[in-house]
């Protein structure tokens, strides 16, 4: 766009326009976060000569980028939402990433943990058994977890309104997450 100004309104109506049709697929206010909102001349190929000088670029216009984070609740809405984005104007959407919410994280964690507990138990007891070691009381005990990072959605929003029709649905895919936790023992022995 020819100015600053432009450029805003521009970007502007098509964030509003994303941000009022995600709100109608059921995406919550809380879960729709701008992450950054940046305003950038374009400058031409020509150098323009300035008196005492080498001379300089002329800027031609203005590119304003706002980026969404989009927290998409079931995942089963993941493709809309990015079928939505993209035909009310993003032109870039990445960051795409799948995780368990908080309560079934917290859930699968302490199972996963009790697990890693027990299977490290077994192990040290078959050990013990094997190298005729008695094991005590547990000393100390270390974790280590594998946990997969949020669910985002980054939508960049330039000045282009271009909507591409006929086009198949977006097939985002979550597949499967897994957790993994390590857990060390340590034990007295005698």
């Amino acid at each position: 766009e020819e100015t600053v100004s432009d450029a805003k309104n521009k970007v502007n109506q098509t964030a509003d326009k994303i941000i009022t049709d995600l709100k109608k697929l059921g995406i919550a206010d809380k879960d729709i976060k701008t992450t950054d909102y940046s305003i950038n001349p374009n400058y031409s190929n020509e150098v323009v000569p300035v008196m005492g000088g080498s001379g300089q670029q002329a800027i031609t216009g203005y590119t304003v980028t706002q980026n969404l984070e989009v927290k998409v609740k079931p995942i089963d809405k993941a493709n809309k939402v990015v079928d939505t984005a993209t035909a009310d104007g993003a032109n870039l959407v990445g960051g795409i990433n799948f995780t368990f919410s908080d309560d079934l994280q917290k859930t699968l964690d302490q199972q996963a943990t009790q697990q890693a507990v027990n299977d490290a138990k077994d192990k040290a007891q078959s050990l013990a058994n094997v190298s005729g070691i008695h094991l005590g009381k547990i000393v100390n005990v270390v974790e280590n977890s594998n946990q997969p990072r949020p669910l985002m959605m980054s939508a960049g929003i330039a000045g282009s309104n271009a909507v591409q029709t006929s086009t198949p649905p977006t097939n985002v895919t979550p597949g499967e997450n897994s957790l993994t936790v390590d857990v060390v023992l340590y034990y007295e022995t005698y």
